[in-house]
């Protein structure tokens, strides 16, 4: 083999992709613990009462986030359009459809989680929860 032909295999080895699978992986991007400005996140709102994640019972205050991005614990300030849903919240939930930057609220009716609907707002991680934390309440 000779030195321009082991340049070239280098070359592309070098380019050639680390996994075998086709497309490129889609991973959501994490909130750093340094990162101290705001985040864009999307917003939904759910009514379903019960125990969260994290054993503690919904209530308002408390979201769900992916664990990915917002670990459990995690105490985000949220800044909406609308005052009532401007405020602390507490990431003590997750949600099979909960992915990425979204997070979704808990409001006691399921009337307003349906007039809520779907909306842009801006977080800024007040403390960031690690990966298993369990709350008490």
């Amino acid at each position: 083999m000779s030195i321009t032909q082991l340049m070239a295999v280098l070359l592309c080895a070098a380019f050639w992709p680390a996994s075998s699978d086709a497309g490129p992986r889609s991973r959501p991007r994490t909130v750093r613990p340094g990162i101290t400005g705001p985040i864009r996140l999307t917003a939904t709102a759910y009514c379903q009462r019960g125990t969260t994640e994290s054993g503690a019972q919904t209530r308002r205050g408390t979201i769900a986030a992916d664990p990915r991005v917002l670990p459990l614990g995690s105490i985000v300030r949220i800044e909406s359009t609308e005052r009532q849903y401007s405020g602390t919240y507490t990431v003590t939930d997750t949600g099979a459809k909960v992915k990425g930057r979204t997070v979704d609220i808990f409001v006691p009716s399921c009337a307003e989680a349906r007039k809520f609907g779907k909306r842009a707002v801006l977080g800024k991680v007040l403390r960031r929860g690690s990966t298993g934390n369990v709350i008490s309440q």
